[in-house]
């Protein structure tokens, strides 16, 4: 194409890009990227998780494509008997568009959960991570109007560039013998608001990211399970609520299958509400392994370019079984 952007559509591109962090739709199968308090939160010994994401490529010639893993482990010590440490390690990696923007993070995690009565129903994990972000543009893959010829164009004088990234969050869960269990977090992203601009002489703070998540789940037969959840998170002037409701059902003791649906609305930087996509996805788990796949149907106002068509993402959970009984945590299942 002669003409890919304007100057000034650019700038704000990028800006607005640079500025915001990235986002599952799947969040429930990113644990760590939802809540640093979520580390080691798991009855096992280890957990490996995997998630890969696509979207836009019915817009754009070179789809935004996320990949992210993360592996935590959960010690069966703390302070006081019951209680637990928890570290981890997460890294995502996010390439952006026809300038080949890229996002790369990596962070170290550590947790305490605290055990809140002699039950074992309910904890309180508190959680940290800290890390770097790494950011490149390619600007020779750009190309602007020649109505910018005379004038000068945008010169990216910091292509590539990293900075320090600090995390922080909070949760309290309860969890019953029934297999009811009910779940609240908040969490802050970006504490330190490093300096993200291509420009050496500019200035542009990464946006503080507030996270406030619940989740629940409620047997209603020995076979069938509702699951509702809520998402919100504010980063500067935008906003993001997914509202959701999953549907699981047992066919035995090691397998169960979870059907959800989510409408996730926002608002944009001139702070107008507005739909933005409905999500379907289906999660299998068996024994060790959970799967799970959704796509995003788009009604936002780019539909008329997007025809509806939004996003595909994939996830994948393994976690490795505690050997003895005692060291099994309690803990909702994600």
């Amino acid at each position: 194409m002669n003409k890919i952007f304007t100057l000034s559509f650019l700038l704000f591109m990028y800006a607005a890009a640079s500025a915001q962090d990235i986002h599952f739709s799947q969040y429930y199968a990113s644990p760590l990227n939802l809540n640093p308090a979520m580390t080691g939160v798991f009855g096992g010994n280890f957990r490996f998780v995997g998630n890969y994401r696509t979207q836009w490529g019915s817009v754009s010639e070179n789809p935004y494509v996320t990949f992210a893993g993360s592996y935590d482990m959960r010690f069966d010590k703390g302070f006081v008997p019951y209680d637990n440490f928890g570290a981890g390690i997460s890294i995502f990696r996010d390439k952006a568009g026809d300038g080949a923007m890229s996002h790369t993070n990596m962070v170290v995690s550590g947790s305490y959960l605290k055990v809140l009565n002699r039950f074992k129903t309910q904890y309180l994990s508190i959680g940290a991570q800290a890390g770097f972000r790494r950011y490149g543009i390619d600007y020779t893959k750009l190309q602007f109007g020649s109505d910018y010829t005379n004038v000068g164009t945008e010169v990216f004088d910091n292509p590539n560039f990293t900075v320090a990234n600090i995390n922080a969050g909070l949760m309290w869960y309860l969890v019953e013998k029934t297999g009811r269990s009910l779940t609240i977090g908040v969490a802050a992203y970006n504490i330190n608001q490093a300096n993200v601009s291509f420009g050496a002489s500019n200035v542009e703070r990464q946006d503080l990211r507030l996270t406030g998540h619940l989740a629940a789940n409620f047997p209603v037969t020995t076979k069938v399970d509702i699951i509702p959840s809520i998402l919100f998170m504010k980063q500067g002037p935008h906003t993001e609520a997914n509202i959701g409701f999953g549907l699981g059902y047992h066919i035995d003791k090691e397998t169960k299958l979870t059907f959800n649906a989510w409408n996730r609305t926002g608002t944009s930087y001139l702070r107008k509400l507005f739909g933005d996509a409905f999500n379907l996805g289906v999660r299998c788990d068996y024994k060790n392994y959970g799967i799970g796949v959704s796509y995003d149907i788009n009604f936002s106002d780019l539909d008329r370019g997007s025809n509806n068509r939004g996003s595909f993402e994939l996830s994948l959970v393994y976690t490795d079984k505690a050997k003895t009984k005692h060291k099994t945590l309690n803990c909702p299942k994600f």
